[in-house]
């Protein structure tokens, strides 16, 4: 009796404690520590729209939206086909296109069977709050109950994006050029291979991974990519087009004979920075915001635990970068054992950091005790920070999507208009096609005619004169 009164006064205090927390204090910045939401369902991903809304998703399908001034919470669909084990397949990765709202466009990849998953896009009704015209963009992918991924990174070009993929317990396929498991991807918005990827007719930028959850691209366009390793060698990486990253022939660094014959004979990536015994280091963000100056140049990342089961590995890491962004030059770690298991971290415009706990996760999550309210959406602010805010951007006048496109395309307006003419040429100014629309006061214009492949000029003259030019492309 004695043992378990100690035992339940024990998680009492934790419990407390955790409770408690609500400021972290970095070298010479207190940041506030606020929780914005609970009772979560293991989210995985989040992403900002520019409307002041942070999108997420959660495991067992559920696609949501949350205004953080206003404490709106809104579900906007729910994958109805989402395949979940006692591991961790599920609804993962989410994307908002880059331009969006104007193009609404909602990027997920999840899990729809053991051993399949498929990344999807869907285009988001405001005027209705849903998600609708889900458009498979790869499907039957390799899966399983976890070694899923994943996550989604655009290029800033705005027309082509990476989303990462684990080996899906299928180790040996990792280096198979032929399969998907085990790479990341990059490809055109629509799925298509880009003509300057690796390989010919192959949407593979890199191979060699085991399972890759973290993933984002610098201003300097060093793309990072964190992986988890076995009980050991956890990666931090550089991810360069083409190149091998060893698994499952190398795992870390090329430290074992075998590791350092196969490394040499095939050139393989060294890791930026690995973690033993593991942490399960998962979501990511590069930080350089004035609001947090200790944090500037650097990588925050999120981690879940470590390899014996317990929770000695969960926190939240400032990975300093150098100059470059090519070497870690020092390690911070916030939240240990605190908030119990962390899956993803971002950075908002004004130099916020919101974070998601993963507790109802329970694989590898040990003999911890999961709380009545987890799981949860925490964030970090700089009290004293009284910099600008961060302007909404305004819409543009015209916007084309998808652009490029293999036949017809949409037009969005600012603002509905009734009747307009377009008339698109090509580059030595011919009028290629011509075409009146009656919109009826909508902001948007669908054109269905079958076009040419080639790259026009799109001109719109309105009722009242007034013309906006556009680049289209047909592929």
């Amino acid at each position: 009796m004695k043992k378990l009164f100690i035992l339940l006064s024990l998680l009492f205090l934790a419990q407390t404690n955790r409770a408690q927390v609500n400021s972290l204090q970095l070298d010479s910045t207190e940041l506030d520590v606020s929780i914005l939401l609970d009772n979560l369902v293991v989210p995985w991903d989040m992403h900002w729209d520019p409307g002041g809304w942070v999108w997420f998703s959660e495991r067992e399908g559920k696609i949501s939206r949350f205004q953080i001034e206003t404490g709106t919470l809104q579900m906007v669909h729910f994958i109805g086909d989402t395949y979940q084990s006692s591991d961790n397949s599920g609804l993962h990765a989410l994307a908002l296109h880059p331009d969006f709202p104007a193009v609404p466009y909602v990027y997920a990849h999840y899990t729809y069977s053991r051993w399949r998953s498929r990344f999807v896009r869907f285009t988001f009704d405001e005027t209705n709050l849903l998600l609708k015209e889900p458009y498979i963009i790869l499907d039957e992918l390799e899966a399983n109950t976890s070694h899923n991924g994943s996550r989604i990174v655009f290029t800033p070009d705005k027309t082509k994006l990476y989303l990462c993929l684990g080996d899906a317990f299928m180790s040996g396929r990792a280096l198979e050029l032929e399969e998907y498991a085990g790479k990341i991807l990059r490809m055109n918005l629509d799925g298509s291979v880009p003509e300057d990827n690796p390989y010919p007719n192959s949407l593979v930028w890199t191979y060699g991974h085991r399972n890759p959850q973290g993933l984002v691209l610098a201003p300097n366009g060093i793309l990072y990519s964190s992986e988890h390793g076995g009980g050991e060698d956890d990666e931090l990486n550089i991810i360069e087009k083409g190149k091998n990253y060893g698994w499952p022939e190398v795992a870390g660094y090329c430290q074992w004979t075998e590791e350092a014959e196969y490394c040499a004979a095939n050139e393989v990536i060294l890791p930026l920075m690995t973690w033993s015994p593991t942490y399960a280091v998962s979501g990511m963000e590069y930080y350089d915001h004035e609001a947090i100056p200790e944090w500037r140049n650097s990588i925050l990342q999120t981690s879940l635990k470590a390899s014996d089961g317990s929770r000695m590995g969960q926190r939240l890491q400032q990975l300093k970068l150098s100059p470059d962004g090519r070497e870690v030059v020092s390690v911070n770690d916030y939240f240990k054992q605190t908030f119990g298991r962390l899956r993803d971290v971002m950075a908002l415009p004004d130099g916020r950091v919101l974070v998601l706990t993963s507790n109802k996760e329970l694989n590898g999550n040990g003999d911890a005790v999961v709380k009545a309210d987890d799981d949860k959406m925490i964030m970090l602010r700089n009290p004293d920070y009284h910099g600008p805010s961060t302007p909404v951007p305004q819409a543009e006048e015209l916007i084309l999507y998808p652009n490029p496109s293999n036949s017809g395309f949409s037009l969005k307006f600012k603002e509905g208009f009734t009747d307009i003419e377009l008339y698109l040429r090509d580059l030595k100014g011919r009028l290629v096609w011509s075409k009146a629309l009656f919109l009826n006061g909508s902001p948007v214009a669908p054109v269905n005619d079958k076009l040419s492949s080639g790259v026009y000029m799109l001109e719109v003259i309105f009722a009242d004169g007034k013309k906006l030019r556009k680049k289209l492309i047909i592929k």
